[in-house]
């Protein structure tokens, strides 16, 4: 995966932010914690090297969309000093009839992936106020990679059963999510407990600043 630092002042406390699938930093270059920044994207590969974000005092882990899966995949997490970690429009069973994206969606999307079909996929995963602002800073990724990055994800789903690394102090979900769809991230999360948020879809810009600057941890 790539690890970019969006704020690095040398801070004692570090905000790790694992971002959706087909993301870069684009999105995320307005959003101004009171820490250094990191944000994880492009799980094509889940490496990551623990190496750049050793020495922090505190470490909180936000996580959105894809990134909850990502995020609870990496057993190096347990060895950093992580204070929280917030779950987001995610859940650990990414292609799942039941608590994740039903099968035949994921399916769907991965066989017809284009430039049209990115383009609705943009609007179903933001409301009206969020997509202006999504396409503004839209990720410059090319079609290849975000067929590639989904591949290597549904990969990772068939070659290993749900795990987590992370004891998950918050979770949210919106009521609109029509990505992964809410009643089946209550399903996921129902032994966690979780805070339905009004009104929010897959991706919401207003949620993420907040989760991401001001959030409740």
């Amino acid at each position: 995966m790539r690890q970019v630092f969006l704020k690095k002042d040398g801070t004692e406390r570090l905000l790790l932010f694992f971002a959706g699938w087909g993301m870069d930093e684009r999105p995320f270059l307005d959003l101004n914690p009171s820490c250094d920044f990191m944000v994880c994207f492009d799980y094509l590969s889940m490496d990551f090297d623990a190496g750049l974000v050793r020495g922090y005092d505190r470490i909180d882990v936000v996580a959105w969309s894809m990134g909850v899966f990502a995020a609870s995949r990496l057993d190096v997490l347990d060895r950093l000093a992580v204070f929280s970690s917030t779950a987001f429009n995610g859940t650990l069973y990414p292609i799942d009839d039941r608590k994740g994206i039903p099968e035949c969606v994921f399916t769907g999307t991965l066989r017809n992936i284009s430039p049209d079909a990115m383009s609705r996929f943009d609007r179903r995963m933001c409301n009206k106020s969020s997509l202006q602002i999504y396409r503004q800073n839209h990720p410059g990724r090319t079609i290849d990679s975000l067929r590639e990055e989904l591949f290597q994800i549904s990969k990772l789903c068939k070659s290993a059963c749900a795990g987590n690394t992370l004891s998950w102090n918050h979770v949210y979900i919106g009521d609109s999510d029509l990505i992964i769809p809410t009643a089946n991230q209550k399903a996921a999360w129902q032994d966690y407990g979780y805070n339905v948020l009004k009104d929010c879809g897959h991706y919401s810009h207003d949620v993420l600043k907040w989760l991401i600057e001001d959030g409740n941890r």
